[in-house]
């Protein structure tokens, strides 16, 4: 039996991506939270700890990224105003960093819930 995948809405395919080492895949993102290993620790910010970035790219990752997309997907613009192949690939690139951005600078309190609950988990583990 397979693991479960990428969620839909983060199949990197379906963003008009074909190179799928540039999208991680929502597996490869649970497998770093468990790892302990899910954040990069350049981040510059003060007191950013590592669940709570691990929170902020989750909630990018599952929540922003896929309204960015249906929002994007809605513009019906016709030929030859409309994106190229080439400009669609890097819009669904763009998407992934802005929802990113969103889920790092807006305090969503899902990200605090999420943060909470990861550091009691990591807490609790043997």
């Amino acid at each position: 039996m397979q693991p479960l995948s990428v969620i839909t809405a983060l199949d990197p395919t379906r963003h008009g991506l074909t190179n799928v080492s540039a999208v991680e895949g929502f597996d490869d993102l649970l497998a770093r939270v468990r790892t302990g290993s899910a954040v990069d620790s350049s981040d510059p910010r003060p007191g950013a700890d590592e669940a709570r970035r691990s929170a902020e790219e989750f909630v990018g990752l599952t929540l922003v990224l896929p309204l960015l997309t249906q929002m994007r997907e809605s513009v019906d613009t016709p030929p030859p105003w409309g994106p190229s192949q080439a400009e669609k690939q890097m819009q669904a690139m763009a998407d992934v960093h802005t929802a990113t951005a969103i889920a790092r600078g807006s305090n969503l309190p899902i990200v605090d819930r999420i943060a909470r609950d990861l550091r009691a988990h990591q807490e609790h583990r043997p």
